[in-house]
């Protein structure tokens, strides 16, 4: 199996736990928890809170900027997934 290339947050990275967790869990390597695709062929991310630093699992790099872009709320998730299902638009750029 291939090994997983994980980049962590700059803040998270250093700790034991978080070394201790990649040491036990890199080559498995399996599909993004959200997107489903095959995280041996990109950049795993591992997915954690930043409040609690629980680990949730690895993500593809996308998917893990996405999350964070939104905060981790899922107020904000479910206000964007909300805002895409109306599928409105102002105009069209064509």
């Amino acid at each position: 199996m291939t090994e997983v290339l994980t980049k962590f947050c700059n803040k998270c990275a250093g700790t034991k736990e978080t070394a201790a967790f990649h040491k036990s869990n890199r080559n498995k390597s399996g599909l993004c928890k959200i997107c489903s695709i095959d995280l041996s062929t990109t950049t795993a991310d591992l997915d954690h809170c930043h409040n609690t630093y629980m680990v949730r699992g690895y993500l593809c790099h996308n998917c893990n900027c996405g999350l964070g872009q939104l905060r981790d709320s899922v107020g904000l998730l479910t206000n964007a997934i909300s805002y895409l299902s109306k599928g409105e638009a102002l105009f069209n750029l064509l």
